[in-house]
């Protein structure tokens, strides 16, 4: 497995308009010298302040005027909307020549953040990693796309796209091929699993997908019909809506819940088989980063909903990544951990599998599920409140002790988030980010990424961050 540095890896996402706002000396300056980053994870495309709608083509809100102050004048912004593409693609790495990703027309659409940053981080020691994110939906449009997308259970396309699908597979490894052998200065990957299974999917009371024809097809093979699969999650979607609309069957809420799983096994089949194909594609990209350099450096970062569902965790066998990960990034955002814990599993999926619960012990046995007895987080009348607290130290601990547990070798990456938006409850301090920072180091992570983007990131916060890691480092030193 690469490692690159032979101290602790701190690493810090990095949205690359905030390279072209600040000027790449300022940003390699600052982050060496506020949270003594090794490594800046800068978005190759996309990135949360600027990712599109990829059907829709909508812009995220423009934060600039609303960006963190990190002591230098913020340069004008391009009349254009902003590129969603931050780096130099070549047609010859694509099966069609335009499906390179390019946005020359867009503001910052000619420039190659990886290339201005190259000798500024060299300088200074700071390693380059690529970071970008498979939300499914939130990508450059290219030509072709909409034959890759998902197809949802009534068989109509949605706006995402399919892992199973072989059209996706390569444009992706194209996209990875095509950056990493024309900047020898990125040292690494960081690919982001932002995507939700089909079975927690429907459990909020979306459609389930896929059933494109490469997903019918793959289940096929492995002897799974897709009318079953599809009669399967009709009868629990049917269920997910009773339960949600107050009338739940008379055997109670999780017997019946457990009982159509029973009878219809194909769902749990079709669930897999999408989660095996992120592994898949995630197989495919180590792949290809390695043919290029076996030197570089390849990790993922997983959705946060592993700290918050027993039915994403059931998903993600960390030691199943033993064989294509040189490092794995658990998402421990602290300060908005309480308002997506409410939003993302107990108003979800809990609410349906645990209705028979009351709320407060409905929340308490998903934390015992989760193996959060003894922290110190919420309870059900916080959790009732507009602003609910973050989680804490202990928390992240926990977390990163299970996850170094299961994870069997991989180096663990705690996600470490400064000032993260959320809609109120706890915001960042230089004290929590200090504790959960040393909680995490503490624990056995490797190291850290700090998240989710430079740009939203306080200065005191960075500084915290540098406090906890000199006080880690110069501890190990004296052992």
């Amino acid at each position: 497995m690469t490692r690159h540095n032979d101290g602790c890896h701190v690493g810090v996402q990095v949205g690359a308009h905030s390279v072209f706002d600040e000027g790449a000396e300022h940003v390699v300056g600052h982050l060496k010298g506020t949270c003594r980053a090794t490594a800046l994870h800068v978005y190759a495309m996309n990135g949360h302040a600027y990712a599109p709608w990829f059907v829709a083509g909508k812009q995220s809100m423009d934060r600039h005027a609303r960006a963190a102050d990190h002591g230098v004048q913020r340069r004008a912004r391009p009349e254009a909307p902003l590129t969603t593409v931050w780096f130099h693609s070549h047609g010859r790495y694509y099966e069609k020549p335009e499906q390179a990703p390019a946005e020359p027309d867009r503001g910052y659409g000619d420039r190659d953040v990886f290339d201005e940053l190259a000798e500024p981080a060299a300088r200074a020691g700071v390693e380059l990693y690529a970071r970008f994110c498979d939300w499914g939906n939130m990508l450059p449009y290219v030509p072709g796309m909409m034959d890759w997308a998902t197809v949802n259970a009534d068989g109509v396309r949605q706006p995402y796209l399919c892992p199973n699908n072989p059209g996706y597979r390569r444009w992706y490894r194209g996209v990875v091929e095509d950056l990493f052998r024309h900047h020898a200065s990125v040292a690494g990957l960081n690919f982001g699993l932002e995507r939700g299974t089909p079975l927690m999917t429907l459990l909020k009371g979306e459609g389930a997908d896929c059933f494109c024809e490469h997903c019918c097809a793959l289940g096929e093979r492995q002897g799974v019909r897709a009318d079953r699969a599809r009669a399967g999650y009709a009868e629990l979607a049917a269920f997910v809506r009773s339960v949600r609309a107050g009338s739940p069957p008379a055997d109670g809420s999780f017997v019946s819940f457990f009982r159509i799983l029973r009878n219809w096994p194909e769902i749990l089949h079709w669930d897999r088989q999408m989660t095996d194909g992120w592994q898949a594609q995630c197989k495919d990209l180590y792949a290809t980063v390695k043919a290029v350099d076996p030197s570089k450096s390849v990790g993922w970062h997983i959705l946060q909903h592993l700290s918050f569902t027993p039915v994403y965790r059931a998903a993600f066998d960390l030691a199943q990544w033993r064989s294509h990960s040189d490092w794995i990034k658990p998402v421990l955002y602290h300060n908005c951990a309480g308002e997506r814990m409410r939003n993302w599993s107990i108003r979800e999926s809990a609410s349906v599998m645990f209705a028979d619960l009351p709320p407060d012990l409905r929340l308490r046995v998903t934390y015992s599920l989760l193996g959060y007895d003894g922290c110190d987080l919420p309870d059900g009348a916080e959790m009732e409140q507009g602003g609910i607290r973050g989680f804490g130290p202990d928390w992240v601990a926990r977390e990163v002790r299970r996850c170094v547990a299961g994870a069997a070798g991989i180096p663990i990456y705690a996600g470490i988030g400064l000032d993260i938006p959320h809609t109120g409850g706890e915001d960042c301090t230089p004290d929590s980010v200090h504790a959960c920072t040393r909680a995490a180091l503490d624990a056995g992570a490797a190291g850290i990424v700090v998240s989710r983007e430079y740009d939203e990131m306080q200065t005191r916060h960075l500084e915290a961050v540098g406090r906890a890691v000199d006080e880690y480092e110069r501890e190990r030193t004296n052992q």
